[in-house]
Formats: C-alpha cells, sequence, structure tokens
C-alpha cells in the first residue's frame, strides 16, 4: 500500500488522506460485497493498514 523505502516521503495531510480514502473502500467494499467470505479478510487488513498507518501519524506528530 505505502511504500516507505520507495524514496517518496509523505507529508502528514497527504497520509490522512490515504487515511480517508482508505476508510472509504472499506466501506463501499463492504456495502457492495458484504456476502462474500473473502469481504471479512480484506476488511480486516485494510482495519489492520488504517491502524498501522494512524499510528504512525501519531508518532511522527508527538514532540
Amino acid at each position: 500500500m505505502l511504500s516507505l523505502c520507495s524514496g517518496k516521503f509523505f507529508t502528514i495531510n497527504s497520509m490522512m488522506t490515504v487515511v480517508e480514502e482508505i476508510h472509504q473502500f472499506q466501506i463501499d467494499f463492504v456495502k457492495h460485497q458484504s456476502t462474500r467470505r473473502n469481504c471479512f479478510t480484506l476488511s480486516t487488513f485494510l482495519s489492520n493498514e488504517i491502524y498501522s498507518i494512524e499510528n504512525l501519524i501519531d508518532n511522527l506528530r508527538a514532540p
């Protein structure tokens, strides 16, 4: 998803945008494919990714 080794540096604002886009994708995906078993797996994966990104943002904001 986000490659921190690609030589690209993400600002707080751009990372927040990524988090918001992942949240929206997750909502849309669950809404349209809620009957599929693999939906839960993807939803869980995205939740974990969001949690990781949000923690990274919090750490970057810390003084």
